[in-house]
């Protein structure tokens, strides 16, 4: 009996750890669609998924990627969109840190050369912000990414 009393606290510990990382894991913004093709006009939504801890989201301002051109955003109901040099900003709401949701799309202009499109982030909330500016997938603060070309096939349970 022993043995079931130890056993079950440590398998409960792995269970909420493991729940734990896979939630931080897939707590990104993500672009819809996240791939591409060369050259072609898009139009991609990017979806918030949580504010700055704990506090809403009232700005978005994204970096235009190199090679992304004809750059237009288009707010969702609540939010504004402009274009200020190569920063696309979307003021606005707040959007609830708790609420996934939208605050606009961007169409723009692929590149004709394959590779990848990071859109570095800045999120803005009423307390604080966030910098969404690595190139790694691996890193708690992602650069959205698109694919310009044929999209990587995902491994399963990678969960992004």
């Amino acid at each position: 009996m022993r043995v079931t009393k130890r056993v079950i606290p440590v398998a409960l510990i792995g269970v909420v750890a493991t729940f734990t990382f896979a939630v931080s894991a897939s707590a990104h913004i993500e672009p819809d669609p996240s791939s591409v093709k060369p050259g072609s006009t898009n139009t991609i939504a990017f979806g918030i998924e949580h504010g700055c801890d704990e506090s809403p989201t009232t700005k978005m301002a994204f970096q235009i990627p190199k090679g992304a051109t004809k750059v237009t955003p288009q707010g969702a109901t609540g939010w504004t969109g402009e274009v200020t040099g190569r920063v696309v900003t979307f003021t606005g709401g707040p959007l609830d840190s708790n609420t996934p949701g939208e605050i606009g799309e961007i169409k723009f202009t692929a590149p004709k050369k394959t590779g990848t499109l990071y859109w570095k982030v800045v999120q803005t909330c009423e307390v604080g912000e966030t910098r969404w500016v690595s190139k790694s997938e691996k890193a708690d603060h992602p650069a959205p990414a698109i694919t310009v070309g044929k999209a990587k096939k995902k491994e399963s349970g990678q969960g992004h």
